[in-house]
């Protein structure tokens, strides 16, 4: 079995690669798909389909990382941390708090669908253990 350290080290390592993916990406096509308010919600997405695929921390990381990979690389000015327009700062800032939100509502469902796994598991496993529960209550 793996090392939770190795798991959670390969989740940030899936989050980070995701994140950069997109962002090559909507570096090459963001001019022809609407700009960069188009390519947030590109970002947006993947930070969603991560909370589906890894916990919370790497989910918090690809949504930092795609907002400031989006404002330094799509948002002009390109190549500068710095928001030119009032609109723009309203979107990178609302992007993020919605990417945050998204990814641990995501991140949210999964852990509850686990435990709600994990539950049936444990029950089924109760009802095989003693033999006696399946006899009706005869000995």
């Amino acid at each position: 079995m793996a090392d939770t350290g190795q798991i959670n080290r390969a989740q940030y390592l899936l989050a980070a690669a995701v994140v950069l993916a997109i962002t090559v990406a909507a570096f090459i096509i963001g001019p022809f798909v609407g700009g960069p308010h188009a390519v947030a919600l590109i970002f947006l997405l993947g930070v969603v389909v991560l909370g589906s695929l890894v916990g919370r921390g790497p989910t918090l990381m690809a949504a930092a990382m795609s907002a400031l990979l989006w404002d330094f690389f799509i948002l002009p000015p390109v190549y500068a941390f710095r928001v030119s327009h009032f609109e723009d700062g309203l979107l990178l800032g609302m992007y993020f708090a919605v990417a945050l939100i998204m990814g641990q509502l995501t991140t949210r469902i999964r852990a509850q669908q686990e435990a709600e796994r994990l539950r049936e598991g444990a029950g089924h496993g109760a009802v095989f253990v003693d033999p006696r529960i399946n006899r009706s209550g005869r000995p």
